[in-house]
Parts: C-alpha cells; sequence; structure tokens
C-alpha cells in the first residue's frame, strides 16, 4: 500500500482546467467560430464599403479581419488562462497548498487532505492520462485527481499507477508533449 503526498498549487488546478478545456470538442467548436465568424464579418462589411466607393475604410476592415484572424489564437488562450486562474482561485482557495494524500487500498483510492476524508472505488475510474508535470486520475463522475509529479516520487508513482492501471485494465494515456494552446 504507498501512499502518495502531495500539495496541489494554483498552477496545477490551471493546468487541469486548460487540459480539460482543450479536450472538450464544445471548447474547442467555440473558439474556432469566434477565429472564423469576426473575420468573416469584417470581410463583408469591407465588401460592402468598397462596392460604396469607401475604399479606405474598406482596407481598415480587411486589415481588421486578418489581424484577427491571426492574433485571436493568442487572445483566446490569455482569456481562456485568465478566466481559470479566477474560477480557481475564487473556488479553491480552501484546498490551494494543502497537504492532500492518495492510497490505494481495498480496491479504493482513498484521499484525505484537512477538508475530509475520500473513498472512491476503482471501478470509478474512467481513465489516466499523463502529461508533462501531472497525471489526472478521471472518474465517470467527471471528477478528476490531479497530482503533480515534482513532488511525487516517481516509484511510488508508478507504481501507484500500474496498481490503478491492472485493476481497472485501462492503459496510462502518455500525452507528455501536450501544451496549452
Amino acid at each position: 500500500m504507498t501512499e502518495l503526498r502531495y500539495q496541489l498549487s494554483e498552477q496545477d488546478f490551471l493546468t487541469y482546467q486548460l487540459f480539460v478545456a482543450s479536450n472538450s470538442k464544445s471548447s474547442r467548436t467555440s473558439r474556432r467560430r469566434a477565429r472564423v465568424v469576426i473575420p468573416i464579418l469584417y470581410t463583408v462589411f469591407a465588401v460592402i464599403l468598397l462596392l460604396m466607393s469607401f475604399v479606405v475604410l474598406a482596407i481598415v476592415m480587411a486589415a481588421t479581419a486578418v489581424l484577427w484572424f491571426l492574433l485571436y489564437p493568442l487572445y483566446s488562450r490569455r482569456r481562456y488562462r485568465r478566466h481559470y486562474a479566477r474560477h480557481i482561485r475564487e473556488h479553491y482557495r480552501q484546498v490551494i497548498g494543502r497537504e492532500s494524500t492518495l492510497t490505494i487500498a481495498d480496491g479504493h483510492i482513498l484521499t484525505r487532505n484537512e477538508a475530509g476524508e475520500g473513498r472512491t472505488k476503482l471501478a470509478e475510474v474512467e481513465g489516466i492520462v499523463e502529461i508533462a508535470d501531472h497525471v489526472l486520475i478521471v472518474l465517470r463522475s467527471s471528477a478528476t485527481f490531479v497530482l503533480p509529479k515534482q513532488q511525487i516520487d516517481d516509484a511510488q508513482l508508478r507504481e501507484v499507477l500500474r496498481v490503478i492501471s491492472e485493476a481497472t485494465e485501462l492503459p496510462v494515456q502518455q500525452r507528455l508533449d501536450w501544451k496549452w494552446r
């Protein structure tokens, strides 16, 4: 029975939230739509202005469309990051920086921190994802255990992942190259 001890930081929660957003179909669709629809509208206005002989305004509108299309991904990344950071500061301040433990015993994941204790059946694990700095143990309820790899002994972490993977027959998904974009 291996016990993992760690403290989650605001950055740990932020990485998790951004990972979920980057894998959310609705979030990706929304970002893609905003990147394309606005430039199309500006281009339509540019064509209308050009037909009305307002050449300078048409050029400004066309330039705005191109700039929006090129710069929107940067703006969107920053906006999502700020949004989730505010959300985390507001809703997770009681957990940030507090020691937590995670143990696998008797077919359950046992968690403990200052707020209380939890017991989750291993059968509730839906996926195990390893990204560069974290391991995410995703549950069917959409809850997730976030494990910061820098704070946990690698051998202990590998042992816990092996036990969970064998018990659930789920492979550890390697997404080590994932970055928020």
